[in-house]
């Protein structure tokens, strides 16, 4: 299993690990390089002070320094060496340790200031070299000052093991130290993943936007935070609606069974018999829109709602519907005003913008209270075909509003009519977002409901 820890663990010990080993090689190839400046500058160093005590005189060459003891020439172990030789000619003079034996010139011929190399002594030792050049009377000589390096490789490995052990131990370090420290810094995240796992349909009010929790958990918190929102949204309007498809289905079902009832009590009376089919045939027609409605609703959410587009005239569409419900309109004795722009054409899907402009309008005359008024405008703005409708009423407040396009949710909380679902606006409102159609309620003044459709042209 993929486990960020692991990896962040295994991340950090390999670069970490991969700087350390460059660090300390860097580290290890600055002090050889510091040690072994010292060690040619002391060779340099012994080669000038030979220099400045070689003379020439008309006898020759006069080396002062040959006369005199120098110890670290004659010692057994670890000596020193110097020879000064003619350029291409004899020794004139080398050190007791040398015996008989010669030192080997490198290779580019040296000049004023000394050049440092390596050379094999007698014995077959490992050493190091400063040669300088003398010129004296149109002769040159080659002064070599040299030393092994024994005691100098055995430092350098030294070095190199300490160094070497210092690395090992810094990642062995590392890789017990850090799995602790990717734990403790992951551990927030841990505490995060505890909380989201202990989230269930109970716990839905759980927030995760703390200020505890680190920068770069917040945006999933706050998107987490919103989810949930929408979850317990979901839950509520589910248990919402589940409760009010049973209180809206109830009525019908009781006024079914009590017609039914009638009928078998007086089987032989066809007046009763036949009221009763009757009823219950509106019944069925009225639970047959009420689940057409809920279909509607379903297929919508689920994107299954075929949507076919053509040219469709909304005032023709408009006026259709005002002559369906003039009469209703004129039994309650309310005015209603149509301003209808002729010519007014959309590119959209005819079925449902006539449920949408269908629902509304019934909507507005069913609750617009005896004597009101109606207006219904249609008119095109600013490239879009505008329609609103507008009615009297006292019921609605400004908290309703937010409601009205909920499934099954009605103002009269007692829901003592059966003539209405609930479900025309929340209908109404899925088909507007299928179609691109903006919908707005609103309460412009008292006693005033207006509702505004934005239909896009195109």
């Amino acid at each position: 299993m993929k486990s960020m820890r692991k990896d962040l663990t295994w991340l950090l010990l390999l670069v970490v690990g991969v700087l350390s080993v460059g660090i300390g090689y860097l580290a290890y190839r600055v002090v050889h390089a510091a040690v072994l400046s010292e060690f040619d500058y002391s060779l340099r160093t012994k080669a000038h002070d030979f220099a400045a005590l070689t003379e020439w005189d008309d006898d020759g060459y006069d080396l002062e320094f040959a006369e005199t003891r120098m110890l670290e020439f004659e010692r057994r172990e670890h000596p020193e060496y110097f020879q000064v030789k003619i350029r291409h000619g004899d020794v004139l003079a080398r050190s007791p340790s040398l015996g008989s034996a010669t030192l080997a010139l490198p290779d580019t011929v040296p000049w004023a200031e000394p050049v440092s190399y390596d050379l094999e002594l007698p014995g077959g030792v490992r050493g190091r070299a400063a040669v300088m050049e003398v010129v004296f009377g149109g002769g040159r000589l080659d002064i070599v000052v040299a030393r092994d390096t024994v005691r100098l490789h055995r430092l350098f490995r030294s070095m190199a093991l300490g160094f070497t052990g210092a690395t090992l131990l810094l990642l062995l370090a590392l890789a017990l130290g850090l799995n602790h420290l990717v734990g403790r810094g992951l551990r927030p995240l841990g505490i995060f993943a505890d909380q989201v796992v202990s989230v269930d349909e109970g716990t839905l009010d759980t927030r995760f936007s703390l200020p505890s929790l680190p920068v770069e958990l917040q945006p999933i918190a706050r998107q987490l935070d919103r989810l949930l929102e929408r979850i317990a949204a979901g839950f509520q309007r589910e248990r919402s609606l589940t409760s009010a498809m049973a209180h809206e289905l109830y009525t019908p079902i009781a006024e079914l069974r009590s017609s039914t009832e009638v009928a078998l009590k007086w089987p032989d009376d066809p007046e009763a018999a036949s009221a009763a089919v009757g009823e219950a045939h509106a019944i069925a027609l009225q639970m047959q829109a009420v689940v057409n409605a809920l279909l509607s609703l379903s297929r919508c959410e689920a994107g299954l709602q075929d949507i076919a587009i053509e040219p469709v005239e909304v005032s023709s569409v408009l006026e259709a519907i005002s002559g369906s419900i003039a009469e209703p309109l004129q039994e309650k004795g309310i005015a209603s005003t149509w301003t209808l722009e002729p010519g007014l054409l959309v590119e959209t899907n005819r079925a449902m913008l006539e449920v949408v402009l269908s629902n509304l309008c019934r909507n507005v005359m069913e609750y617009t209270p005896r004597g009101g008024r109606v207006e219904c405008c249609a008119e095109a703005v600013g490239g879009r075909c505008v329609v609103t409708l507008s009615n009297t009423q006292a019921t609605l407040s400004e908290a309703d509003l937010e409601h009205l396009c909920d499934p099954l949710w009605r103002k009269d909380k007692a829901r003592s009519g059966s003539v209405h679902s609930g479900l025309g606006l929340a209908v109404a409102k899925r088909f507007c977002n299928l179609l691109g159609i903006q919908l707005a309620a609103a309460l412009p003044e008292p006693g005033l409901f207006r509702v505004t459709l934005s239909i896009p042209v195109g």
